[in-house]
């Protein structure tokens, strides 16, 4: 499963046009709350207890399947290597896919965090960045730099934990987003499968 963010949708029939569309065709309506933290994407918002309710959704309609998170990430367009951001989105969502895991008895069995590069965003090309590198597109060499984030997720795995929070993680709903504490300690116990082939490409 990829996930990225969340929108609210409601059930709105939509009238007849002259030129059917993919949006049109699926009756419904959806919105954001503007409250959300913004990225380097117009559609991505921060919204990480949207993750977990969608893992306790799929629990409760698939019987609970194993579930592997194969790409979570968020954007910007500076590219900067103090990507504080970053980091509080990967602790906010992290810590609500454990929390899906050990409170609500979702079957999750890895997690990947996207992307390892700054890469080719789509129609959007260079100019939205998800890596945990940078990576600079006008040399012939495209060289990468480690972000803050990478050194970040490095250590949130060789420790298995969450040891400290730098920042409070952005909360879009207090009574859903737990602050990130050492009580976590059991992160990658529950989450070894990708994680641990990602820590090894950050060696």
């Amino acid at each position: 499963m990829n996930h990225y963010t969340t929108q609210y949708v409601e059930d709105r029939q939509t009238p007849d046009t002259d030129s059917p569309n993919y949006e049109g065709d699926q009756d419904i309506g959806i919105s954001i709350d503007p409250s959300w933290p913004e990225s380097g994407s117009s559609w991505l918002k921060v919204v990480p207890w949207g993750l977990r309710k969608l893992l306790i959704w799929i629990k409760d309609h698939y019987n609970n399947p194993p579930l592997y998170i194969t790409e979570n990430g968020v954007s910007d367009k500076n590219g900067t290597l103090k990507d504080q951001h970053r980091i509080d989105f990967y602790s906010s969502y992290i810590n609500n896919v454990l929390k899906a895991i050990k409170k609500d008895g979702c079957d999750v069995k890895g997690y990947t965090a996207w992307s390892l590069l700054d890469n080719f965003e789509w129609t959007n090309g260079y100019s939205e960045r998800f890596g945990l590198h940078y990576v600079d597109f006008n040399d012939p060499d495209r060289a990468r730099v480690a972000k803050d984030s990478a050194k970040w997720f490095k250590q949130l795995i060789r420790d298995n934990a969450f040891i400290e929070t730098t920042t409070a993680p952005p909360t879009t709903q207090p009574a859903q987003t737990d602050k990130t504490t050492s009580s976590a300690t059991a992160l990658v116990a529950s989450l070894l499968t990708l994680t641990a082939v990602f820590a090894q490409l950050l060696m």
